[in-house]
């Protein structure tokens, strides 16, 4: 890696962090710049806006998954059940970091950025799902009646209610009272219900 691939890694690296963790809207460029020890006007050289630096973040942050997704899927040692386990664990602990908050203030002040983020998200999400199926029906975990097009549309959808981040508002009081308010508890409760509807 040349020394200015390293310099814009560390930039996104370091963005992608204080965005998940402080929202977007507060994060300052030149508070981010102060903590990398770097210029604010380096920081400009590689990213002529905050939401472009953010869109690289949110990139950064889904490759991440997808690289780790794709270790568990090649290793030949693991039986279906826990590549399906340990996948989820993973999707779990990246969504921890995305929170209600966070998707609340990329609504407001950057949606044209939540937006690429959300159709990016349906296509690599169908992939991703479709890819568990594959290798659960090679060996031979999956019902064979399954209709792969209604499982993947029921998973997309479950990630997708991950970014709504008003959905609960719109349900009735009584079921806001019991209903899990972290997306990764919700998309746990969805996906052990489309898993168990998969499954032989």
């Amino acid at each position: 890696m040349s020394e200015s691939e390293d310099v814009r890694t560390r930039i996104i690296r370091e963005a992608q962090k204080m965005f998940f963790s402080k929202g977007y809207s507060t994060v300052l460029m030149s508070e981010m710049a102060r903590d990398l020890g770097i210029s604010k006007k380096t920081m400009y050289r590689y990213f002529s806006s905050k939401e472009e630096l953010l869109v690289a973040g949110i990139a950064y942050h889904r490759k991440q998954l997808d690289d780790e997704v794709e270790v568990i899927l090649q290793d030949e040692h693991l039986l279906f059940p826990e590549k399906a386990n340990q996948i989820y664990k993973v999707i779990g602990s990246r969504l921890i970091s995305v929170s209600s908050a966070m998707l609340s203030d990329l609504k407001k002040n950057a949606p044209n950025a939540l937006a690429q983020m959300l159709r990016e998200n349906v296509s690599l999400s169908y992939n991703r799902f479709n890819k568990i199926l594959a290798e659960g029906q090679r060996q031979g975990y999956i019902r064979e009646d399954l209709n792969y097009n209604i499982a993947c549309l029921a998973y997309i959808r479950s990630v997708e209610t991950m970014f709504e981040p008003d959905f609960i508002t719109h349900l009735p009081p009584e079921i806001q009272e019991v209903m899990p308010t972290k997306p990764a508890d919700i998309f746990e409760g969805l996906l052990s219900i489309i898993m168990k509807g998969i499954l032989k």
